[in-house]
C-alpha cells in the first residue's frame, strides 16, 4: 500500500542561496526480516531460506521479457527474449546462441603491406537472431592497433541481418569508413579492411567570408559535410586565417547528395551553427569559390542574474542558452558568479534558456525564455534576471510485505519523465537508513519511482509507474508479495554458462539491447544489458524488476514482484 500525504518543509535562509540542507546516513548493520523457514512467513508463502525472503506458494503465470548478459570471458551473443513465461510450476531455463569471431586487420589502400593502421571498429545490427525469434540490437566496438601480430576481433551476435560497420582512424586526416552491409554466417579469422588512400577521396574547397562586399575572411569556425542518403560524411576542417577550407568526402557511391554546414569553434563569439549549403552533389573534387556567411542579426553581451525563489544570489549556476537565428542554432553557456551573475553574447532574437544548479543543490532545474529585441550596448545594457525554482523534497518509510516491519538498505530511485524537461530520463537515488526512511530533493514532475532492495533483504522490487510531484510529499511504500524465478543458462551445445547477468522486464514493447562498453566489463562483476530507458509508445521507463547472475554451474535465482 502507498499513501500520499503532503507536508510543510520549512526553509531557513541564511543569506544568497545557503539552504538548510539534510543528509541521509544509510548507516550500516544486517539485513533484517530475512526469513530461515516457513513458519516465519504468511500461509500463503514459503521460505527461500538462501534467498531470505518469503514468496508465493502460488501465483498467476505471467509473460515478461529478459535480457542475458554474458561476461566479457566468454564467447555467447547477449541476447533478449521478448516473451517469457512465469510459472510456479517449472523451471525458467535459457539457451544462448554462440557469438560470431570477426577478426581481421585494418589497412590503407594505397599502403597495402602497412599493419600499423589504430582504429575504433563499430559493428551495429538490429532484427532476430539467426534460428529463432529473439530481438536483438547491438553495438560492438574494438579499439585495436592493426600490426604484424595483432589486429581486431568483435564477437557479434549471430544476426540475419547485416551489420553495418564503421571504422575511424585515428588519423583525423581521413573521414569515416563504411563498409557495405554485412552478414555473417559463420566465424571470420581473416577479414581485411582496406581504407581508400587520401587521393581517392573527393575534394571539396573554397574561402568563408563574412561578406563578399568586403572580403573579410571568417575563421575560428569548422565546416564539414554530411550526406543525405548514406551514412557518409567528411573530414571536419578548420577554416584557415585566410578563410579557405578542404574537406574531404569519400568517392563511393558516386554522385553523392550532400550539405555544407558550419560549425562554431574556437572563440568565435555567438556564431550559430549553419547550413550553408542544403543540397549538392558531390562526383568529383568541387573548388565552392567565396562563400558568404548569411547575414544575422547584431550581437551584445546580456547581464543574467539568477536568484533563489525567496531573493538572494544562485552562485555557481550553469547557464545554456539556445536560439534559432538566422535559420541556424545558436547556443551560448555560462556559469553565475558569487553574485549570481554571468555574460553571455547572444544575437536579437527568441531564447529557451536551461539554469542548471550545482548537483545536490536545494535548487531545480529551471527552464525560461525571453526575447533579445534590440542590440545592447555599454550605454543601454541588456539585463535578465531570473528566480529559481527550488526542489520539493520526496520522503517516506519502506515497509516490509506481510510484517509491516520498516526495510533498511534499499536503493529509493526516481527517473524524470517529464516531456520535453531538460533532465527527462535522468536518475536520481537514496539508500533507506535502518528505520526504512529514504529522502530524495526532486524537481517538480512526472516521476518512475523504483525501489530496489539490495541482496539479502528478502524483498522484491517495488514500483510507481507515475509519481506525479507536486511540492513537498512524503509516500510511504509497502513492498509487494514476492515471486522467485530460476533456472540454468546454457550453450546450444547443453553445457551450463556461468556469470551469464539476467534481467527481467516486466514491459515488453519496443526493448532494445544496448550493451555496456567493453572496457567498464570485468568477468568477476559483468555489467547488466541496459535497456534504452524511455519508451515513448508507452510513455513510461522501460526497467529492470529483477536481476541475477548465473553460478559456476549455470544456475541462478532471483526475486520478482508477484504483482506484475
Amino acid at each position: 500500500m502507498m499513501s500520499l500525504k503532503p507536508i510543510v518543509f520549512i526553509v531557513l535562509l541564511l543569506g544568497g542561496c545557503d539552504y538548510l540542507r539534510a543528509g541521509l546516513d544509510s548507516g550500516e548493520g544486517s539485513a533484517p526480516h530475512a526469513c530461515t523457514s516457513d513458519a516465519q512467513c504468511l500461509a500463503t508463502e514459503r521460505c527461500v531460506v538462501d534467498l531470505g525472503a518469503c514468496v508465493l506458494r502460488e501465483y498467476e503465470p505471467e509473460t515478461i521479457a529478459a535480457t542475458l548478459t554474458p561476461s566479457a570471458a566468454t564467447r555467447y551473443a547477449a541476447t533478449q527474449f521478448p516473451e517469457v513465461e512465469l510459472s510456479s510450476s517449472r523451471t525458467t531455463d535459457f539457451v544462448l546462441p554462440a557469438a560470431r569471431r570477426v577478426a581481421g586487420w585494418v589497412r590503407i589502400a594505397d599502403n597495402p603491406l602497412e599493419y600499423s593502421v589504430s582504429a575504433t571498429i563499430m559493428a551495429r545490427a538490429e532484427g532476430d537472431i539467426a534460428g529463432t525469434e529473439y530481438l536483438f540490437s547491438t553495438t560492438s566496438r574494438k579499439k585495436a592497433k592493426s600490426d604484424s601480430i595483432r589486429g581486431f576481433e568483435l564477437l557479434l551476435a549471430p544476426t540475419r541481418h547485416p551489420y553495418d560497420i564503421t571504422v575511424l582512424l585515428e588519423n583525423e586526416a581521413f573521414p569515416p569508413y563504411h563498409l557495405a552491409p554485412t552478414t555473417f554466417d559463420r566465424d571470420v579469422t581473416d577479414l581485411v579492411i582496406q581504407v581508400p588512400a587520401l587521393e581517392s577521396y573527393y575534394r571539396l574547397s573554397g574561402r568563408l567570408v563574412n561578406t563578399l562586399a568586403t572580403g573579410t575572411p571568417l575563421t575560428e569556425v569548422r565546416l564539414a559535410a554530411f550526406s543525405h542518403s548514406t551514412p557518409n560524411t567528411s573530414t571536419t576542417a578548420e577554416v584557415a586565417e585566410d578563410g579557405r577550407f578542404v574537406v574531404l568526402v569519400p568517392s563511393e557511391p558516386k554522385s553523392d547528395l550532400y550539405r555544407l554546414v558550419l560549425q562554431p569553434h574556437g572563440s568565435t563569439a555567438a556564431i550559430p551553427s549553419l547550413t550553408l549549403i542544403e543540397e549538392f552533389t558531390v562526383g568529383e573534387s568541387i573548388d565552392l569559390g567565396d562563400l558568404e556567411l548569411p547575414r544575422l542579426p547584431g550581437k551584445g553581451e546580456v547581464q543574467i542574474r539568477a536568484t533563489c525563489p525567496e531573493g538572494g544570489a544562485a552562485a555557481g549556476v550553469e547557464i545554456r542558452c539556445r536560439g534559432d537565428i538566422a535559420g541556424g542554432v545558436l547556443t551560448s553557456t555560462g556559469k553565475t558568479d558569487a553574485q549570481g551573475q554571468a555574460t553571455l553574447t547572444l544575437r536579437r532574437g527568441e531564447y529557451s534558456c536551461v539554469f542548471m544548479p550545482p548537483t545536490g543543490d536545494w535548487l531545480g532545474v529551471t527552464q525560461a525564455e525571453f526575447e533579445l529585441a534590440t542590440i545592447p550596448t555599454p550605454a543601454e545594457p541588456h539585463e535578465w534576471e531570473i528566480a529559481l525554482a527550488r526542489k520539493s523534497q520526496l520522503q517516506g518509510t519502506l515497509h516490509a510485505h506481510g510484517s509491516g516491519a520498516p526495510v533498511a538498505h534499499v536503493t529509493v530511485a526516481a527517473v524524470n519523465l517529464e516531456h520535453g524537461h531538460p533532465l527527462r530520463g535522468r536518475e536520481v537515488s537514496t539508500t533507506s537508513d535502518l528505520n526504512g526512511d529514504y529522502s530524495l530533493m526532486l524537481e517538480d514532475g512526472r516521476y518512475l519511482l523504483i525501489a530496489s532492495p539490495n541482496m539479502g533483504v528478502g524483498q522484491a522490487m517495488g514500483l510507481i509507474d507515475d509519481l506525479s510531484l507536486v511540492g513537498d510529499t512524503v509516500l510511504d511504500i509497502d513492498f509487494p508479495p514476492a515471486r522467485v524465478v530460476s533456472g540454468v543458462v546454457s550453450g546450444s551445445d547443453d553445457e551450463p554458462i556461468p556469470g551469464v547477468r539476467v534481467d527481467f522486464f516486466r514491459n515488453t514493447p519496443e526493448i532494445y539491447l544496448d550493451p555496456a562498453p567493453e572496457d567498464s566489463e570485468s568477468d568477476s562483476d559483468p555489467k547488466p544489458a541496459r535497456a534504452r530507458l524511455l519508451d515513448s509508445t508507452l510513455e513510461r521507463t522501460v526497467r529492470v524488476i529483477g536481476s541475477a547472475v548465473s553460478d559456476e554451474n549455470g544456475h541462478y535465482k532471483v526475486l520478482l514482484p508477484a504483482n506484475l
